[in-house]
């Protein structure tokens, strides 16, 4: 999408062992559970998604079937996805912590398994209001793809994107290509994944219901 007055291109940070092409809605090798290692400067003790807050980077993940990667836990990646371009994709997280003075996100992950040099790609975030709301405008990240990365890509936000303590939220990402694929976990998680047709370029204030599917995509917040 093209990128908001707040957004920023960022560069990729790319941490994963590449991984054969696959095909669409193919099965494929399984990614590591851990993405992008993000140094923090506070203690473990300080808490964490089921925790307490401090300046320790914590994960934040895309909750899964019956919440299995909660609290803390980056998807794991076996099959990929492409197409789903000019597309909003959306998934709740795990809840947030117990930190009475909740949490900042500082970047938005998601697997890119296979993309063409030069496209686009963003993600937001979206509370869990009926329908959803667009929380910041510096929750909006952007990223220019390279060729087949086979890794998380990782985008840090360019302002305040603030969290509440004990509270879910919707990752949301969109792209420009519909030759770019996704990671994902086709473990069945029924209607985790909310999909709302919407040109790339802009977030709208509101998300409505869309369309859903039984799978759970490679999204991760990191927050502290």
């Amino acid at each position: 999408m093209r990128a908001q007055g707040r957004s920023v291109v960022l560069t990729v940070l790319l941490v994963a062992a590449p991984v054969a092409a696959q095909s669409k809605h193919q099965h494929g090798p399984t990614s590591a559970s851990r993405g992008p290692a993000i140094a923090g400067s506070g203690s473990a003790s300080s808490g964490g998604p089921g925790g307490g807050g401090g300046t320790t980077t914590l994960i934040l993940p895309a909750a899964g079937p019956a919440d299995a990667n909660c609290p803390s836990s980056i998807p794991t990646v076996n099959s990929y996805v492409s197409g789903q371009h000019q597309q909003i994709d959306a998934i709740q997280t795990c809840t947030t912590g117990l930190n009475a003075g909740g949490y900042d996100v500082i970047t938005i992950s998601m697997w890119i398994q296979n993309a063409l040099v030069g496209k686009h790609l963003a993600c937001s975030v979206y509370d869990s209001a009926s329908p959803k709301n667009h929380l910041a405008a510096g929750c909006d990240v952007t990223a220019t793809t390279t060729a087949n990365p086979a890794a998380f890509l990782t985008m840090a936000t360019p302002g305040s994107c603030h969290l509440n303590p004990s509270t879910r939220y919707w990752i949301a990402c969109n792209g420009d290509d519909g030759t770019t694929q996704y990671g994902q976990n086709n473990t069945a998680c029924a209607n985790c994944l909310t999909a709302v047709l919407q040109a790339y370029g802009t977030w709208p204030a509101t998300l409505g219901a869309g369309g859903t599917s039984n799978v759970t995509p490679a999204f991760y917040l990191t927050v502290r």
